[in-house]
């Protein structure tokens, strides 16, 4: 149980971020970054929480992933990016702020993610679970809900709003699957794209606001590199992480933007590298491609001696060889010893925390005793158009 003691201060973020908030726990009450914000002086602005991860305990109340419950303070300017799943029969849970009471309010605010479990769950929304004699204005709520059955007083963005007061504020029908809400209006994720949506009802796109895909804030530094690359070419939000692969074809995010490659398109090997004819030599060249315009993630070949690593680079001279259309073909040279070995391709982030290698893109070599004749070992790749000859 965090209900503590309540905060009573002010919290400005300065846009900053905070990641990679975890809470599990068997109890279910006040959970959240800040459990109670409480106190007409109260507020927390300019703050941003990703990967937030809660799950709750059983018969809990007020659950959010920036603040479990706002009781007559203030959040303003503030986003959350949330994985949260409250326990049988939580009361008040909300993507950004579980309970908002006594004169409290929301401004300028956005959350998305996901909101699952509660079987059952009540006053439960996107944004918040419960407004009750609050305000909340100019926010918006993209999250996936998955409640269970008997769930009560769910909503796209307000759960229950008890003579609360909500303006100008929306909530994503198509990411939610909720097409009503107690407050709030309704919009597909193509609506959503759209600054026109936002500034028909006095959004300020001048300083508070900027569009990215979806809304963003203006005091939070816009996103670049790989964080750029992924919110601006369809990816779900929970699919977004550098090893992930949302289309499903192996390829990790990273790999396919160090590539140059569409994340959602399913890749064969012949996408990432492509062995090269080597007319009789003792070398093994593979052409890889690089992605012109990323700009925080180093791809590399590397070889070694067989499957099980290790993989380094000192064995293998690579070569630019030409540019095209925002990409770069690279070929990768190794020299063939005694025994065979493979090439395959690693990303890795520049913060050099970051670290992925093609699932499948990979080829084999296996030279014979004189050199001009040799077998070929795909490493689990496929190739087409291949053309043999003596």
């Amino acid at each position: 149980n965090f209900e503590g003691t309540a905060f009573t201060g002010t919290f400005d973020g300065d846009g900053h971020v905070i990641r990679n908030l975890t809470i599990y726990t068997e109890e279910g009450d006040f959970l959240g970054l800040f459990g109670h914000l409480s106190g007409s002086g109260s507020a927390i602005s300019r703050l941003g929480v990703e990967g937030v991860s809660i799950v709750g305990g059983d018969d809990g109340w007020a659950v959010g992933g920036l603040c479990a419950r706002l009781d007559n303070g203030i959040i303003r300017e503030c986003y959350a990016r949330v994985a949260l799943t409250p326990g049988s029969r939580t009361w008040h849970a909300g993507g950004l702020c579980g309970v908002i009471d006594d004169g409290a309010s929301i401004e300028d605010c956005f959350v998305d993610g996901t909101l699952s479990g509660g079987t059952p769950a009540y006053y439960t929304g996107g944004l918040c679970g419960c407004n009750s004699y609050g305000s909340i204005r100019r926010s918006y709520a993209c999250v996936e809900m998955t409640l269970g059955s008997g769930s009560a007083a769910v909503g796209g963005f307000c759960g229950d709003n008890w003579y609360g007061t909500i303006q100008s504020c929306f909530w994503d029908t198509t990411v939610s699957g909720m097409s009503s809400s107690d407050g709030g209006t309704g919009k597909t994720t193509t609506q959503m794209l759209q600054q026109s949506t936002f500034t028909s009802v006095g959004w300020d796109f001048d300083t508070t606001w900027q569009m990215a895909d979806y809304p963003a804030l203006a005091c939070f530094p816009p996103a670049t590199g790989y964080d750029a690359w992924a919110e601006s070419r369809g990816i779900p939000i929970d699919q977004r992480a550098f090893d992930a692969a949302p289309a499903g074809d192996g390829v990790a995010n990273l790999l396919k933007y160090a590539s140059g490659l569409p994340p959602m398109q399913s890749c064969e090997t012949a996408d990432l590298m492509q062995p090269q004819p080597a007319a009789g030599e003792a070398l093994f060249r593979v052409r890889y491609f690089v992605s012109s315009t990323a700009t925080d993630v180093l791809l590399q070949p590397v070889a070694c001696a067989s499957l099980s690593g290790p993989w380094l680079t000192d064995s293998v001279l690579t070569t630019l060889v030409s540019e095209s259309d925002g990409r770069q073909t690279w070929e990768a040279t190794v020299l063939l010893g005694d025994s065979c070995g493979f090439v395959r391709l690693r990303a890795t982030g520049t913060d050099g925390l970051s670290d992925t290698d093609s699932l499948f893109g990979r080829c084999g070599y296996a030279p014979s005793a004189t050199g001009t004749e040799g077998r070929f070992h795909g490493g689990g790749g496929s190739r087409s158009g291949v053309e043999a000859s003596r």
